[in-house]
């Protein structure tokens, strides 16, 4: 700290005759900060190391710096330094570690919420209950519009009127004009009439395909599920891995134990396994890492 006793000066001679410490001395007495102390990590990487190390793809620093908040250096330079001595190296890969770490963490989360999946029956059950749904609604309309127009009973003579103004209002709706009244306009009710006939139509051709897609048109094959892939995510983690590894170590990334006589994991392998508990998921065998590896689709989209 930068105080007077440093400077050789007598540590009283900063205090005036009432005992209490001059303006001047109370000013030196609070550290002194710089603005190249307040830079961060990533920071440093951008004006040490020459930035982020150049993978495909053009992903720009605020997305980097918030990322990187979330997977610190601290966090990542164990796994990084595993693999690659250089500490300047792994550094540089930091960011694109932190980024694909924290698009992983996301896209676990988007499929949990989103986790209910079909099997090609369930499907199937879905097709056929679209199409008794349709033809009930439509069997329903035509009840109330039948029952709306039919003489009046003598022993309810309020009963026609009420129906026909009930029917009126589901024919708004159907029209596509909801409303919590009638509207007795001829015109208005003309064109309801019209397009309450539109929609009859489009039920019953909703009816006619969702019958024909339940027993012609579903595709099992197209339905049924890889297995190995119980978590979805790790295949765009694999490979947003298996670059950063390239580059990070310059060998090609493999689940294979070409280097091992032991039962270790191969090294891309214990790599992605690193990321994965990094980011608080199930540690994958190798088995599954393969599977990820091997499905030749770019990742997808974030």
């Amino acid at each position: 700290m930068d105080d007077d006793s440093a400077k050789g000066e007598p540590a009283r001679s900063a205090i005036n005759p009432t005992g209490e410490k001059s303006e001047k001395a109370v000013s030196k007495s609070w550290p002194s900060f710089s603005l190249i102390s307040l830079r961060t990590d990533l920071d440093r990487v951008y004006s040490e190391l020459g930035g982020p190390a150049p993978l495909r793809g053009r992903i720009d620093r605020n997305t980097f710096e918030r990322f990187c908040n979330e997977f610190s250096w601290r966090k990542v330079e164990p796994t990084l330094c595993r693999f690659q001595k250089d500490r300047d190296i792994a550094k540089r890969h930091w960011p694109w570690v932190a980024f694909a770490l924290g698009q992983y963490r996301f896209e676990r989360k988007e499929r949990q919420q989103n986790s209910i999946r079909l099997d090609p029956g369930e499907v199937i059950s879905l097709m056929n209950d679209i199409r008794r749904s349709a033809k009930e609604l439509t069997s329903g309309l035509a009840r109330l519009q039948s029952y709306s127009q039919g003489l009046r009973d003598p022993t309810a003579p309020l009963e026609k009127p009420h129906l026909r103004y009930l029917d009126q209002l589901i024919s708004q709706a159907a029209a596509g004009d909801p409303a919590s009244e009638v509207n007795k306009d001829p015109k208005y009710m003309l064109w309801v009439f019209s397009e309450k006939m539109s929609f009859f139509q489009r039920l019953s051709g909703i009816e006619a395909v969702a019958d024909e897609a339940a027993t012609r048109l579903v595709d099992r094959d197209l339905l049924k599920r890889k297995k190995g892939q119980a978590d979805p995510a790790l295949h765009n983690l694999v490979w947003r891995g298996a670059e950063i590894w390239s580059s990070l170590t310059g060998r090609v990334p493999s689940p294979n134990r070409v280097h091992r006589d032991s039962g270790e994991e191969p090294d891309f392998v214990l790599f992605i396994q690193d990321l994965v508990r990094l980011a608080g998921g199930e540690c994958p065998s190798r088995k599954v890492v393969e599977i990820s590896l091997g499905n030749r689709r770019t990742p997808d989209a974030g």
